[in-house]
């Protein structure tokens, strides 16, 4: 038996959408709910390549996979509610924070550098950190200043920083 993960969405929007499984006449929730059929489908692949290499179902490639909406609001779903991974199985960043930082050079290794967290008057450097799913954060770059830190932020979501 497939257990279930235990976060859920839990809205009173009438519609939700999914990935379902299809067998014939038969149908299950592989991922969902979701909000729209956008965020569904935006998960379809990594859904699809679940069931095929991971669920251990020795039927899943005959199966159909597909975005599917529900009128009858928020059921369960066998993966819950996973988020679209990147190319190569790369997963998505969640969040973002900008860190202001004191760059330390490391006494023994000239060039390498190791960073402490400092107030904004104190700062030498801005990191951007784009922060995984239960992994933690990966540094993306250092700036001189927090405006520049700010502008990259803005290049990659199209938002700007802190709205």
């Amino acid at each position: 038996m497939i257990a279930l993960f235990p976060n859920q969405t839990a809205w009173t929007d009438e519609t939700c959408h999914y990935v379902v499984v299809i067998d014939g006449f038969r149908r299950a929730l592989l991922a969902g709910p979701y909000r729209t059929h956008e965020e569904a489908e935006a998960v379809l692949d990594t859904a699809t390549h679940w069931a095929l290499h991971v669920s251990g179902d020795p039927d899943a490639g005959r199966y159909r996979y597909a975005v599917s909406s529900s009128f009858q609001g928020h059921s369960r779903s066998i993966l819950g509610e996973i988020r679209p991974q990147g190319l190569g199985g790369l997963t998505r960043f969640d969040g973002y924070e900008i860190a202001r930082c004191l760059r330390h050079e490391e006494p023994d290794s000239p060039e390498r550098f190791y960073y402490e967290a400092c107030e904004a008057a104190e700062a030498d450097v801005w990191s951007l950190y784009g922060r995984i799913p239960g992994q933690g954060v990966e540094a993306i770059g250092d700036f001189d200043t927090r405006e520049h830190a700010e502008e990259v932020y803005s290049r990659i979501t199209g938002e700007r920083y802190g709205r």
